[in-house]
C-alpha cells in the first residue's frame, strides 16, 4: 500500500479507522493521527501499553524510570519516528503482513534530509501492537533501550 500526498493519507486512514475489525492497518492509522500528525503534542511513551507490545513497553517504562526527577533517559524523542517534531508523512508503506506480524514503512519529508523508519507490528490479546522500531540512526529500539552487559544485575 502506497499512500502519496497527505491528503490521500488522510482518506485512507479515515477509512481503515471506520473498519470494526482491528487490524494493523487500523492501529497504525490510530497511531498516525493521535501522535504522528503535525498538531499534536502528545507522546507515545506516556502511552506505552496500549501502543507498545508488553516487551517493548517495559523497556520504555525501565528507561523512563530509570532516571531521576529532571533527567532524561535513552528515549528523548518520540520512538515512532525517531524525532522531536512529528508531520511531513511523505509515504507509508505496508510490508510482509502475516497473520501475527506486519512491518509499516513510514518515509519523512518534513527533516531536514528524508527520512524512513520501519515499525513492526505484532499481535498480542488480540491487539497489534508496535514491537520493534528500526531506522537508519535507531537500528533496533529493543537494543538501543536494553541494558548493557554491564548494567545486568
Amino acid at each position: 500500500m502506497n499512500l502519496r500526498p497527505t491528503a490521500n493519507l488522510v482518506l485512507v486512514l479515515s477509512t481503515l479507522m471506520a473498519c470494526a475489525t482491528s487490524t494493523p492497518e487500523d492501529q497504525a492509522s490510530r497511531l498516525v493521527e493521535k501522535y504522528l500528525n503535525s498538531s499534536s503534542e502528545l507522546s507515545s511513551i506516556s502511552d506505552a501499553r496500549n501502543v507498545y507490545s508488553t516487551t517493548l513497553s517495559a523497556l520504555i517504562q525501565r528507561d523512563q524510570s530509570s532516571v531521576q526527577d529532571g533527567e532524561v533517559g535513552k528515549l528523548n524523542f518520540e520512538p515512532l519516528c525517531n524525532c522531536q517534531d512529528t508531520g511531513g508523512i511523505e509515504k507509508v508503506t505496508l510490508n510482509s503482513p502475516s497473520e501475527d506480524s506486519v512491518d509499516l514503512s513510514i518515509q519523512w519529508s518534513s527533516q531536514e534530509l528524508p527520512s524512513s523508519i520501519t515499525l513492526t507490528f505484532v499481535k498480542e490479546s488480540g491487539q497489534w501492537r508496535v514491537d520493534e522500531i528500526r531506522s537508519k540512526d535507531v537500528p533496533s529500539l529493543k537494543l538501543f533501550l536494553s541494558p548493557s552487559p554491564k548494567q545486568q544485575p
